[in-house]
């Protein structure tokens, strides 16, 4: 089975901006993050809002997406 849609979580930060511009044109990807991203995603990408540490909200979007493979950049960084 060939990877051809990812789940990005993180999207919004910068390595996940920087991942999803490098491969946007091999992969279809399903977008996430806290924020909404500041540049425009467009089609076939999607992008939902979304809080991963709400029990439940990481279910409800593997069920939305059915993504073939994720990749889990998501989290809260500590220094400021």
């Amino acid at each position: 089975m060939a990877v051809k849609k990812i789940l990005l979580t993180g999207a919004s930060g910068r390595i996940g901006r920087t991942c999803f511009k490098a491969m946007r044109k091999t992969y279809d990807f399903i977008l996430t993050d806290l924020h909404k991203p500041d540049e425009e995603i467009g089609s076939p990408h999607q992008f939902f809002q979304a809080d991963l540490s709400v029990p439940g909200a990481a279910e409800k979007l593997l069920a939305e997406s059915e993504p073939d493979a994720i990749v889990h950049l998501a989290g809260l960084h500590l220094w400021h």
